[in-house]
């Protein structure tokens, strides 16, 4: 039987139901022909949009259960052919990718032009991961589908006071030009947070997601449509990277004016009216520090900015976070110099071939 989503129907038309019903006939011309039947409902206008989605959830179940090759094309040909007409989650067809691995080549193409009628960034890896499949056709309709899609996108953040031989500069770079040159249509957004600051947040109540706020706030508008666009930046980037140097023990005032924008519960940070949309995205952090702070040395313990980074992008927000530390770039003794200049090469090796992979894996 359908699932129990296919039955929850917001319209009164009684052709919707009847077609559902049949998705479920013994008959696998039957289940065709409603599937056909469900697929010109969702091409033309009669249909709100919660009983679309009802109608393409059916299907999706029509596809996982159903293996009959003529009806299982007929259901993918349905969604595919009303997809451009709606607007639907994502999360409503990405239960076919369940079935991709058993589908002939022919059927296979039919999902990735569902997938990418998303838009959804999360659908990437899904099709690239057959870039590489034995049928030519099927690698031709996997990169059709990706050129529908956002492009791949890095946002860099730098926050560095020093704009010539800062080395956190250089090894951000390093990381976004190997990001740049992976993959054909890769984005790069730098935002330098020294060179152009952003203020402090101006009241506290933009600290919460418009929902969360108490029933008197009222921020300045200026304020709030400034964190909207940071947020929205934030959230359309496939893979994050901060460059920051440890400046008394701690962030750069710029970057904890930036974590203090992003990072909204309600809007980034995970709750009931947000999910989690940042959950599992990369997180690149790369530090520098002047001194030694490794376990045992007179600093242990007193960096206080990249546990704090870790702290809210990773435990908050649920990113996946790595961090590239480069250490003693204030040091004189000829053995720190030398353990120095060893990090500090071995960062920017790692930070290129870091950024190569992301941009290629996205």
């Amino acid at each position: 039987m359908p699932s129990s989503l296919c039955w929850r129907l917001v319209t009164a038309d009684p052709v919707v139901p009847a077609a559902l019903t049949r998705l479920a006939h013994p008959e696998p011309r039957q289940r065709e022909l409603a599937a056909a039947e469900l697929g010109d409902l969702l091409r033309g206008n009669a249909l709100k949009a919660r009983a679309a989605e009802t109608v393409i959830a059916g299907l999706v179940d029509l596809v996982l259960r159903d293996h009959d090759p003529v009806v299982t094309e007929e259901a993918l040909h349905a969604i595919g052919e009303g997809l451009p007409h709606r607007d639907p989650p994502s999360q409503l067809v990405m239960p076919l990718v369940q079935r991709m691995p058993s589908l002939a080549p022919n059927l296979l193409e039919h999902v990735f032009g569902i997938l990418a009628c998303t838009r959804d960034r999360a659908v990437r890896p899904v099709i690239k991961s057959y870039s590489d499949h034995a049928v030519p056709a099927v690698r031709d309709a996997a990169a059709d589908a990706l050129t529908e899609l956002p492009p791949t996108t890095l946002l860099h953040l730098d926050s560095s006071a020093e704009r010539s031989t800062s080395r956190s500069r250089a090894i951000t770079a390093a990381f976004a030009s190997a990001f740049r040159a992976a993959a054909p249509g890769n984005v790069v957004v730098h935002r330098d947070l020294h060179a152009d600051p952003l203020p402090h947040l101006p009241d506290a109540s933009l600290h919460w997601a418009q929902g969360l706020r108490q029933a008197d706030a009222s921020p300045d508008q200026a304020a709030e449509d400034l964190q909207r666009r940071l947020v929205a930046e934030l959230l359309s980037a496939d893979v994050l990277l901060i460059g920051f140097p440890l400046y008394n023990y701690s962030l750069p005032s710029s970057l904890k004016a930036w974590l203090d924008h992003i990072h909204v519960p309600g809007t980034t940070a995970p709750s009931a009216i947000s999910g989690a949309p940042l959950a599992g995205r990369p997180a690149v952090l790369v530090t520098t520090r002047g001194g030694d702070y490794d376990d045992g040395s007179v600093n242990e313990g007193r960096d206080h900015a990249t546990p704090v980074l870790e702290l809210i992008l990773g435990e908050e927000m649920g990113m996946a976070v790595t961090v590239i530390t480069t250490s003693l770039t204030l040091g004189t003794q000829p053995e720190q110099v030398d353990r120095s200049e060893n990090e500090y090469t071995d960062a920017l090796r790692l930070a290129r071939d870091l950024g190569a992979r992301l941009g290629r894996a996205r």
